[in-house]
């Protein structure tokens, strides 16, 4: 496609619209069979035998754009950076990937795929409250509200946790992103279409902290606001939930975010960090979660 569109090979506008702009010098799409001097090193690791470096099992240049780009672990995270936070794509063509269509992928699966340009989005069977695999539910305390989004809304969701010794999460977002740079954040993010919140809650901690969404104990607000990135007028739910996870090392999407703590009344300060007068959303939220303590003072 993107050789049909420019009219030059395929390595032209990786190099003009990829490589040049993010400063990408160890990433190349081999044309042969060679691999250039820098790359990462993969390795078969097996009890009594050897370790093999297996890098030239195979010739990746014959999946082309497919799979074929040889990069290092210091220009993937700069690639994804960008990628994640907008500097590479504009917000016209993310919201023309996330226009998903009934599609397929090679490797197929799981389940029916959706597709949008240059994305796959894998469709296991929908399960609104359940996890992915069939053994897992998630638990919706009685009387708390699901809210669904009506045709034409954007909805986000968030969700605050806490730690046996009544601290809350929250994750620093990265400075290329274009909501809240350098701001700390609960879990959450964006409803696709086709999602109900509590399926967005539950992909967004998978994807964002490694933990599994396990019961959503109450709702701690609904509000609407309009960030500065043109993308008109967000309503979102916040609740207070329980995961199933290791709290204490949560597998962030480094590409998104810097840092990672646990917050306590007496740091909720902390939580105001490069936020505009008044927007303390994420600040009122925890302080409203570490309320339902029994032992908890007022913020």
């Amino acid at each position: 496609m993107a050789e049909a569109a420019t009219g030059h090979s395929y390595e032209d506008p990786l190099a003009s619209e990829v490589y040049r702009p993010r400063g990408l010098t160890g990433t190349r799409l081999p044309v042969g069979y060679q691999l250039p001097r820098t790359y990462l090193h993969g390795y078969d690791v097996e009890a009594g035998k050897p370790t093999e470096d297996v890098c030239t099992l195979f010739g990746a240049s014959g999946t082309g754009a497919s799979g074929g780009i040889v990069s290092t672990p210091a220009d993937f995270s700069v690639f994804m950076a960008g990628y994640a936070g907008g500097t590479l794509i504009s917000d016209a063509t993310r919201k023309q990937q996330r226009a998903f269509v009934d599609g397929a992928s090679e490797p197929a699966g799981p389940g029916a795929n959706r597709a949008g340009p240059a994305t796959v989005r894998p469709m296991p069977t929908p399960y609104s409250g359940r996890m992915p695999d069939d053994q897992h539910r998630v638990a919706v305390a009685a009387g708390v509200e699901i809210p669904v989004p009506a045709d034409g809304e954007v909805w986000t969701v968030g969700a605050v946790v806490l730690h046996q010794d009544d601290k809350a999460f929250a994750q620093k977002r990265g400075p290329t992103r274009r909501l809240f740079p350098n701001c700390w954040d609960i879990v959450g993010g964006h409803v696709e279409p086709g999602e109900s919140l509590l399926d967005t809650l539950a992909r967004e901690f998978e994807e964002e902290t490694g933990w599994r969404l396990r019961s959503v104990r109450r709702l701690l607000g609904v509000t609407t606001w309009t960030g500065d990135d043109g993308g008109g007028t967000r309503h979102e739910a916040d609740y207070l939930v329980e995961v199933e996870g290791d709290l204490d090392n949560p597998a962030l999407e480094w590409s998104k975010h810097t840092a990672y703590d646990w917050f306590g009344r007496d740091t909720l300060h902390r939580l105001k960090e490069n936020r505009a007068s008044g927007e303390y959303l994420i600040h009122d939220l925890i302080a409203e979660a570490l309320r339902e303590r029994p032992d908890a003072a007022q913020s």
